[in-house]
């Protein structure tokens, strides 16, 4: 009787260890709302409207975060933090408008692309199969409070910081750019072409294919079409905030998953913001910084961090199929892989060497299933979206030494 009576308890036990608290999980959602206070009056303060930035943040929760979401539970890794689920969603949120987009704008219809986030909102909630996506997994992990609220004060240096040093310089009036940097015309030229044009043509030569890296622009010239929000507010103001809150996030997930520790996620992040190598040959009086997404470069280069929040939600889809492949997942690999191919695509060989390496180490069917993928997406990416041209990559080893000696 008394072995019966401690097993049942060891197992109530267990059961309310793993049972969510009942009741609003306030100190769990005060980091977030912090910095969402914190990018809501950066924003106001440097002239960006507030119906603008309502409007933005609701198609951002609805034709984006949701559907993702939803997708995203019903194919990626189990167990999952609700951030890293958000932040996982975004982008595959993303990955799948701007393929949305590419067919309604060549098929003459811009607003078209706004039926998928409905379908999936609507088959989400419909069939019984899927409708359990809406609710948190029982049993998903859960950011500690003080991990949360670090992680949220890194992203809060990047909205309080960072992006007022942008905002100055670069108005959303005229006379309003104290000091533009050069290329923010040039990404605005390619927001306004992929309104207008599908497939992009460079927009200072008519009829001549653009061979660049251009499927952020699709997703500015999406939004702008949603929201009927001007695609200078878009692109100078609203949509690199959340593509660098979700970078962020999603660093600390893979961190945590390798180190087993959110404060080794967290000081993941701060590495990726802060560390650099030596410019030893850069530009005089060069705006950019030295870190590889550190300061106002998130705002300059937002090809590298929309690349980078997408690059680190697809190593995390490479994480869940290398410790449990289903075809499902396979997908999600895919269509994060594709959108990686045409938002920045420097970052798949990286993946196509990462796999190689591993390939080593672990030589089983899936590993080889990931390269073949890679390989198929990069040549793509290289024949499709770049129509062939090298965009200055070629295969010289000891190319880059030999410069530098000789200079």
């Amino acid at each position: 009787m008394t072995v019966a009576t401690t097993a049942i308890e060891q197992a109530a036990g267990h059961r309310t260890a793993e049972r969510p608290p009942h009741g609003i999980p306030g100190p769990r959602l005060l980091p977030g709302a912090a910095v969402l206070a914190a990018a809501v009056a950066t924003l106001l303060a440097h002239d960006t409207p507030g119906p603008d930035i309502a409007c933005y943040f609701g198609y951002l929760v609805l034709g984006i975060v949701l559907p993702g979401t939803l997708i995203w539970r019903a194919c990626g890794p189990r167990r999952c933090a609700l951030p890293v689920e958000l932040a996982a969603g975004a982008a595959v949120g993303y990955a799948l408008e701007i393929g949305a987009y590419a067919a309604a704008r060549a098929a003459g219809g811009p607003r078209w692309f706004l039926a998928w986030p409905v379908i999936t909102i609507v088959v989400f909630a419909v069939v019984p199969a899927l409708r359990r996506h809406y609710r948190p997994r029982p049993r998903a992990e859960r950011v500690p409070v003080p991990a949360a609220w670090t992680l949220a004060g890194l992203v809060a240096a990047l909205v309080v910081f960072a992006a007022p040093a942008f905002y100055r310089a670069h108005g959303l009036t005229w006379p309003g750019n104290a000091a533009p940097y050069v290329d923010m015309p040039f990404h605005l030229s390619l927001v306004g072409e992929l309104r207008h044009h599908m497939p992009p043509t460079v927009p200072e030569v008519a009829g001549e294919p653009l061979a660049y890296h251009w499927f952020l622009y699709a997703d500015l010239a999406a939004t702008s079409w949603a929201t009927g929000i001007e695609a200078q507010t878009v692109l100078y103001r609203l949509a690199v905030l959340p593509m660098a809150a979700a970078f962020t996030i999603l660093v600390a997930a893979l961190g945590r998953r390798v180190a087993g520790s959110w404060w080794a996620g967290a000081a993941a992040v701060a590495l990726a913001y802060l560390a650099g190598t030596p410019d030893l040959f850069g530009w005089r009086d060069s705006p950019l910084p030295s870190g590889a997404l550190a300061g106002t470069l998130t705002w300059l280069s937002p090809t590298q961090t929309f690349g980078a929040a997408l690059f680190a939600a697809l190593t995390l889809a490479v994480a869940g199929v290398l410790r449990r492949a289903t075809p499902a997942r396979l997908l999600l690999v895919l269509v994060l892989l594709t959108a990686v191919s045409g938002a920045k695509a420097t970052f798949v060989p990286l993946l196509g060497a990462g796999l190689a390496l591993l390939l080593v180490f672990r030589r089983d069917r899936v590993v080889l299933a990931l390269l073949a993928m890679t390989a198929a997406v990069l040549a793509f990416a290289q024949f499709v979206v770049f129509g062939g041209a090298s965009q200055g990559m070629s295969v010289r080893p000891g190319a880059l030494a030999a410069w530098l000696v000789s200079t």
